[in-house]
């Protein structure tokens, strides 16, 4: 709506913290948390994700994007290191944090979003907490990776 749309502008406008070019910025109640994330918005990448990677670096991670917003559901099939799936709406709302766990044999846990969303960040397991990160936070998406998530 064009009511959320000023309201983000001005927020935006008194950020101290700006999104980087190629990240995200995670707001919560306390601090402004910038990102360098690596996109994910066609089907092969969304099914690679971060598969067979031994390590994230600190303060990087994956947003995977879709065109619209429908339940999510991730699992961790050839994934070595543990991460936090952070399920974010079309609007910037963060609705679920899984912790999820490397998976070691089939069938792998799945772990699904509580409610529809059009993004899901993934970032080393446990910043979410070390953070203080939690439902109903906000994060921003920089407009170079909303154009290169856009149909």
């Amino acid at each position: 709506s064009v009511f959320f749309l000023l309201i983000l502008v001005v927020f935006l406008l008194g950020c101290e913290q700006k999104i980087p070019d190629d990240g995200v910025l995670i707001v919560t109640k306390n601090t402004k948390i910038p990102l360098a994330v690596e996109l994910a918005n066609s089907d092969p990448e969304r099914m690679k994700g971060l598969m067979n990677r031994t390590y994230l670096g600190e303060n990087s991670g994956m947003l995977f994007a879709w065109p619209d917003e429908q339940m999510r559901n991730f699992w961790m099939k050839n994934t070595l290191i543990p991460l936090d799936m952070i399920f974010i709406t079309s609007q910037g709302k963060i609705v679920t944090i899984q912790e999820a766990l490397p998976c070691r044999a089939d069938p792998c846990m799945t772990y699904p979003s509580s409610s529809p969303a059009q993004f899901v960040l993934e970032v080393d397991g446990g910043f979410s907490k070390e953070h203080s990160i939690g439902v109903g936070d906000m994060v921003l998406i920089s407009n170079t990776l909303l154009a290169e998530s856009a149909p």
